[in-house]
């Protein structure tokens, strides 16, 4: 169980509540550890990012709680899924303008597609020429 705890770090796609909830498990199997251990643990196995922003907030590995950091993360990844209600505009617009332009598209390509399927039944519908009888003359 050590060497799974030596082991564990954050996955890509796991929320910060997941994995201290993780790391709490591994800690209750592993037993006996020192508060200050397991503060040091979870410090250097959370993502670089969070933890340039927790030193950058002055934060530190040897002098925070366990409590704080833990706060700390779960703030900074909350806010990292804040966007700019501008950007979320531009991004609308995007997707409004790819829908028309792909709209618009279909549609010149259904009509060139009719239009070409009309030439092609007038063409077979063409008159059809007897063959020339001198006799006809």
């Amino acid at each position: 169980m050590r060497m799974k705890l030596e082991d564990l770090c954050q996955g890509s796609n796991q929320t910060v509540s997941e994995y201290i909830h993780e790391l709490n498990e591994s800690f209750d199997m592993v037993g006996a550890m020192s508060t200050e251990a397991k503060v040091l643990k979870l410090w250097y196995i959370l993502r670089p990012k969070i933890q340039r922003i927790m030193w950058k907030d002055r934060l530190h590995p040897d002098t925070s709680t366990w409590d704080e950091i833990v706060a700390k993360a779960e703030v900074i990844k909350t806010a990292d899924h804040v966007t700019d209600p501008c950007d979320r505009k531009m991004v609308q617009m995007a997707a409004t303008q790819s829908n028309v332009w792909n709209s618009n598209n279909n549609n010149n390509f259904n009509n060139k597609h009719k239009n070409s399927q009309m030439e092609n039944s007038t063409a077979s519908q063409s008159v059809s020429y007897a063959p020339r009888n001198s006799d006809h003359n």
